[in-house]
């Protein structure tokens, strides 16, 4: 006989780990502190090659002007000025990332949670079945 309870129980754990579920569950691998760590990690190296090809790209178009000014610019104040541009937009891109994913690496252990308790259910429910089934093939010999 078929059990609507646990078909429902099923689908809403097939559902969850067609779409979400593969994501929380490799993120559950991680302690919080590792897995913002390393996306922090990642958000630095893509800054930083943002950061340097928007500066290829303008000093490609401003080539013109840097080389007819190549002998009176203040190249230490130029400098500092991108070191400390770089270190603004690194520094807002890391407070974001620490927060955004920190709230994402909780939201999935909720859900990764919720999952493991419908698991649970679901293995209480195989469980009574299979003692019901053993009841009723000794009451049958």
């Amino acid at each position: 006989m078929i059990n609507p309870r646990k078909v429902r129980l099923m689908t809403k754990l097939a559902i969850y780990e067609k779409h979400e579920g593969q994501e929380d569950i490799s993120n559950g691998k991680y302690y919080r502190s590792d897995y913002v760590r390393m996306k922090v990690l990642i958000t630095i190296l893509a800054v930083t090659l943002g950061y340097a090809l928007v500066l290829l790209l303008g000093i490609v178009y401003n080539s013109e002007f840097l080389l007819d000014q190549a002998l009176v610019l203040n190249y230490s104040l130029i400098g500092k000025k991108l070191l400390g541009g770089y270190l603004i937009i690194l520094f807002v891109h890391i407070v974001i990332t620490i927060i955004g994913y920190s709230i994402h690496y909780s939201r999935s252990r909720e859900r990764l949670a919720r999952f493991y308790k419908m698991l649970g259910k679901l293995k209480k429910m195989e469980e009574q079945e299979m003692h019901q089934r053993e009841l009723e093939e000794d009451r049958e010999d």
